[in-house]
């Protein structure tokens, strides 16, 4: 039960880090630019805006917290105007368990304020602090494990397709699962760099779906739009879907509503001169396959930063193993 937790909890603290860097949050400061609450004010300290930054870093709440004893950045600076600005500086100045535990924290700290909000509940920032650096132990732990299951598996049964893009591109690979009977669609993306190392991995359900083409179309323009959020300008986008790539690739003259989805796409990635569309085979798209399996079960869209879902992990563990193995 603790290992499944900790990883329920590194889904949420990566999709929060996610949504405060590209100021989705639904911070007071978003609701009013919305016209669904009346004023911006925390609802903590009631005296400043609760934007990104301030319910985050800057609320006296929140520098409690972080100034705990056991807190990654209790000696850090408070005078952060902007969360990129301080992510950046994070990303810059901690080690990958720093940076878990912040992430981890920073969930924390964005759960207990909705849990102050609605129920008048308000944990310390001693057992918040706690929590979180518990939470990241269990996690390193049960992933430890997975990366010896997979450095275990016998090599010579396992046939890795999947290759990483050459620096400095990135290569999304994507993918598609399609229910005709209930016109369902699961979306699956997975980001990684030359390195092999995943960046963002997305899943995804989608409803009223005609056609599995119609799929993996929906699935690429997710994917352009991924890309566009997280500024990524030089990216390779595979997929196992050959017609898709055929279509998209050459010249469009259909005017049904499968070629308007056509010319959407291809207009995008006209606008990118860095962005290629390539085909590869199911087993160059594992990973993939899985993330958008897993999306057809979800009730909303999931972002995991750096990380993936557990049933993803072990293929993209082994994946670099095996690369790495070649390497030598």
């Amino acid at each position: 039960m603790e290992e499944s937790m900790a990883v329920t909890c590194s889904r949420e603290d990566q999709t929060l880090s996610m949504e405060a860097l590209i100021d989705i949050l639904p911070t007071k400061h978003v609701l009013l630019k919305k016209q669904i609450v009346e004023d911006g004010l925390c609802p903590i300290c009631q005296g400043n805006e609760e934007n990104v930054i301030h319910v985050l870093w800057n609320c006296f709440a929140t520098m409690d917290v972080w100034g705990e004893r056991d807190s990654p950045l209790n000696k850090w600076s408070s005078n952060y105007k902007d969360f990129i600005l301080l992510w950046l500086d994070m990303v810059n100045r901690l080690d990958v368990v720093q940076l878990d535990q912040v992430a981890i924290i920073l969930y924390k700290i964005w759960a207990r304020r909705t849990c102050f909000v609605f129920k008048n509940i308000f944990n310390s920032p001693l057992v918040l602090v706690k929590s979180a650096l518990n939470d990241v132990e269990v996690f390193h732990e049960s992933h430890l494990r997975l990366t010896y299951d997979a450095a275990s598996l016998p090599q010579q049964i396992t046939k890795v397709e999947w290759r990483p893009p050459t620096n400095p591109f990135y290569k999304l690979n994507f993918d598609a699962a399609f229910d005709s009977e209930k016109r369902l669609m699961g979306i699956g993306i997975v980001v990684r760099n030359s390195r092999g190392e995943v960046l963002a991995v997305v899943s995804a359900p989608k409803s009223h779906i005609c056609s599995a083409f119609s799929a993996e179309c929906y699935a690429l323009l997710r994917s352009i739009k991924l890309c566009q959020a997280l500024c990524l300008y030089q990216v390779v986008f595979e997929v196992d879907a050959k017609a898709v790539v055929n279509s998209i690739n050459s010249y469009n003259n259909s005017h049904s509503w499968q070629g308007l989805l056509i010319d959407d796409i291809q207009f995008l990635i006209k606008g990118h001169a860095n962005w290629n569309l390539i085909f590869t085979k199911r087993t160059g798209n594992k990973a993939t396959h899985i993330a958008a399996k897993l999306g057809m079960y979800l009730d909303s869209e999931s972002v995991w930063i750096e990380e993936g879902p557990p049933e993803f992990l072990s293929v993209t563990l082994l994946e670099s193993h095996v690369l790495a193995q070649k390497s030598i």
